[in-house]
């Protein structure tokens, strides 16, 4: 439920303001098949099935399911006060500090001081999450002393394959008041994300909507794990490989930077970052990890592309227009200065945007028929 709700943030904040771009009205609805016709000579797409395994009940929100929903906004509108004398809890929220050390020698990059940390919410590729237990049952002032070995292949570097001592020291153990479910919530809610929400009502049927948006998600990714398990890739179409992986990694960049301030108030480093966003990129291999990234990704598109023209599935050059409005800024206040300047790939990324628009419902209805 935390990803839903996640993602559910995630939709409701990530609208773009469109600024106004007359339509041609005398330009031609051209009809464009697949984004890249070179696919076809890259990669083969065998037969495919639209017969899953996935609880299709999902499509429909519960009462339950919806409470659960709105209580984890609640729960991220609430707040946290210290409370003297209270013990950690399973999925609680602490500050602790930690000294470490492999073989007598103190390890200063595993060191923290008062870090804030939530209990069973950090990624599995963290160090701390091996002996996160060790917190539960221990007050302000409390000490620990916790030995952990780590796996030769485990993904965080400077702890893989040693056996290190920590010792902690419990600071603040918090105590979570859940804000109220009324009309105040709703106008922080719509204050906080400019929204236009602006009754209960309407905040459950948005959040009921993006619950389903979600389950229709699952089904295609699980409907595209038929398709790529069919794909056979020869090569990858000149110079896209090499566009993603750069582009991979300026999204990292950019997302770090975005939250780099607010990581280092709460004590979060940059590796923690890396393992929470983006599990198993390091610094190190960066390049390495955009690369694997990039790959998946052109194998997806490839797969994505390959079925929808055997679907036959289509979208006009006026659909994708008008898609390409959502990123026009002051800076491209046209279409075709937005073109002009992103070049090739962005067309056909934002060509491709459409199609899986498409694909998403007329997969998700193949599946939920087949089953």
């Amino acid at each position: 439920m935390k990803k839903r709700i996640i993602a559910f943030l995630l939709l409701m904040t990530m609208s773009i303001a469109l600024f106004g771009c007359k339509k041609d009205k005398d330009k031609e609805e051209t009809t464009t098949k697949a984004p890249d016709k070179a696919y076809s000579e890259c990669a083969t797409l065998g037969e495919y099935s639209y017969d899953i395994e996935y609880d299709f009940s999902e499509l429909e929100v519960t009462d339950e399911e919806l409470k659960e929903a709105i209580d984890e906004w609640l729960v991220i509108f609430g707040e946290y006060k210290v409370k003297d004398g209270m013990a950690a809890e399973d999925k609680g929220y602490i500050k602790f500090s930690l000294t470490a050390e492999c073989e007598g020698v103190i390890m200063p990059k595993l060191e923290k001081l008062n870090k804030t940390y939530s209990i069973n919410e950090s990624s599995d590729l963290d160090y701390i999450v091996k002996f996160e237990k060790e917190f539960i049952g221990m007050k302000a002032g409390d000490k620990k002393e916790v030995t952990v070995t780590y796996e030769a292949d485990f993904k965080d570097e400077r702890v893989s394959g040693k056996t290190i001592k920590y010792t902690i020291e419990m600071v603040e153990v918090y105590e979570l008041i859940k804000d109220e479910y009324d009309e105040d919530f709703i106008k922080k809610f719509a204050a906080t994300y400019n929204s236009e929400i602006t009754t209960k009502e309407k905040f459950e049927e948005e959040l009921k909507k993006t619950i389903i948006d979600l389950a229709n998600q699952k089904i295609m990714e699980k409907v595209m794990e038929n398709i790529e398990a069919s794909l056979t890739v020869k090569e990858y179409p000149a110079g896209e490989l090499e566009y993603h992986t750069v582009r991979i990694k300026e999204e990292i960049e950019a997302a770090y930077e975005s939250v780099k301030s607010s990581l280092e108030y709460i004590s979060l480093s940059r590796q923690e970052f890396l393992d929470a966003v983006y599990p198993g990129c390091v610094d190190s291999r960066m390049l390495e990890y955009c690369k694997g990234e990039a790959e998946k990704y052109l194998k997806t598109k490839m797969a994505m592309v390959l079925a929808l023209e055997r679907e036959g599935i289509t979208v006009t050059q006026a659909e994708i227009d008008e898609r390409a409005k959502d990123y026009l800024t002051s800076d491209f206040p046209t279409i075709d200065k937005l073109y002009e300047y992103y070049g090739e790939y962005a067309i056909k990324q934002i060509a491709y945007d459409v199609y899986m628009e498409k694909a998403e419902k007329i997969f998700c209805e193949k599946a939920i028929g087949a089953n």
